[in-house]
């Protein structure tokens, strides 16, 4: 498993315990992607609460949260 996916998890188990990350990868090398899963489905406020959950990354990324 990638480091950045294993951070993701970590940092998501607090904030979505029920948020399954499926992938996360680097598509470029600015640009990550990461697909979620979620017991009730995924929702695009579902997406915008993970995407602000790491909105650190977006310093040096750009994100794409489905």
């Amino acid at each position: 498993m990638d480091q950045i996916q294993r951070e993701i998890e970590e940092r998501l188990a607090t904030a979505e315990p029920e948020v399954e990350v499926l992938i996360a990868e680097h598509v470029s090398a600015n640009k990550l992607q990461l697909v979620i899963d979620h017991p009730d489905g995924v929702t695009l406020g579902l997406c915008e609460r993970v995407t602000n959950h790491l909105r650190d990354y977006l310093a040096d990324y750009s994100l794409e949260v489905s």
